[in-house]
């Protein structure tokens, strides 16, 4: 009886700590103007677990490239209450990110696709939990990407793609099927053994 009733309660714990859920937000603007300034805001916004997660930009049309690179175009970004600045790509340098001075945010991966007017620029960062934790005190997170002036409308489909990826914290999940079914066999299990 004992063995049953503390295997029940393991279950029960295991259900109630299962509720980490996977955060993933989205979006993306056209761009309709040559040197066009895009403001994203995402919200509400749930809080993190505390581990950080990844920030993703993609960059599609009118970048070309010099012959020889690097590109010839690209965008700034400003993160709010980050208290500091990303560049990416520059006339004056080949490199994926320009300059960074955003406390907590690191490049974890970089892709370049395409050629002239149809090039798809994509970065993936890493945010520390620090630094999530700070863009989503007031339960939102806003940004810009201000695109040089000689990015314009050319190409297939020229946008800015923008995507924060985190895990939330406890208390604000909804139960996954898994929690459900641990549940259901927790009490279950309490059930059975009040009837040995």
């Amino acid at each position: 009886m004992i063995k049953r009733f503390g295997c029940c309660l393991l279950l029960l714990v295991i259900a109630g700590t299962a509720n980490a859920v996977p955060i993933l937000v989205s979006q993306q603007q056209a761009i309709v103007s040559d040197g066009q300034l895009f403001n994203f805001l995402f919200g509400p916004l749930v809080s993190s677990d505390g581990t950080g997660g990844q920030f993703s930009i993609t960059l599609s049309g009118d970048f070309s490239p010099r012959n020889p690179p690097p590109l010839s175009e690209g965008a700034t970004i400003n993160l709010d209450v980050a208290g500091g600045m990303l560049e990416l790509y520059n006339q004056a340098s080949s490199a994926a990110v320009f300059s960074n001075s955003i406390a907590g945010l690191s490049l974890s991966s970089s892709s370049f696709s395409g050629g002239g007017n149809d090039s798809i620029l994509g970065y993936v960062f890493d945010i520390s939990g620090t630094l999530l934790d700070s863009l989503l005190l007031d339960n939102a997170i806003s940004l810009s990407v201000q695109n040089t002036s000689d990015v314009g409308t050319l190409g297939l489909s020229p946008s800015v793609a923008v995507g924060f990826d985190y895990s939330s914290g406890p208390g604000t999940a909804v139960p996954e099927p898994t929690t459900l079914a641990l549940l259901g066999l927790a009490f279950a299990g309490l059930g059975f053994s009040r009837r040995s």
